[in-house]
């Protein structure tokens, strides 16, 4: 779909049947193929097909907000709701043991504003959030660290119900 030419800059390109997504986080990015070019500059982002040229660069989404959001997991699967942002059509989470997320462990698209974590080992973990538009370029992302402490297993308590009031002498 095309071609992307940096130096000394901060980006993403994937590649999906013959379209290409470049989204530039620091730095400018030349994406040229046989049927035009672009400059992509910091915080834009582009799209080019084998077929046609790229089109002009558009500011990319900006980081989601992960206040709120617990310092510490207890239990697993979690689907906890982040505030949704304007444009954007779904949402990447991803886990990873460090904060360069050279190898991740859950990388999942979502539908919905939520950052979700099916399983994984008790441990401390760096967490990426960012939003998609409807074209496919990943925004900005929202990253911090998480624990992970799910073993043992917290009690669930069965009865009584939450709020209720217990007046048996010896409740069982």
């Amino acid at each position: 779909a095309g071609n992307a030419a940096v130096r000394g800059t901060d980006y993403r390109v994937s590649v999906e049947g013959v379209t290409m997504r470049t989204e530039v986080v620091t730095g400018a990015v030349n994406i040229a193929n046989a049927t035009g070019q672009v400059t992509a500059q910091a915080l834009q982002g582009t799209v080019a097909q084998s077929d046609r040229g790229p089109v002009t660069p558009i500011a990319l989404l900006p980081s989601p907000s992960l206040a709120g959001l617990p310092d510490t997991i207890e239990r697993l699967p979690i689907a906890w709701p982040i505030t949704a942002l304007p444009g954007a059509s779904s949402y990447r989470t991803q886990l990873a043991t460090t904060t360069e997320f050279s190898a991740l462990l859950p990388d999942e698209v979502t539908d919905t504003a939520r950052m979700r974590v099916r399983k994984t080992e008790d441990g401390t973990y760096a967490l990426r959030v960012r939003g998609i538009d409807a074209q496919g370029l990943e925004g900005l992302s929202a990253q911090r660290m998480l624990v992970i402490h799910t073993q043992p297993e917290p009690p669930l308590l069965i009865e009584p119900a939450p709020e209720a009031a217990v007046t048996a002498p010896r409740p069982d």
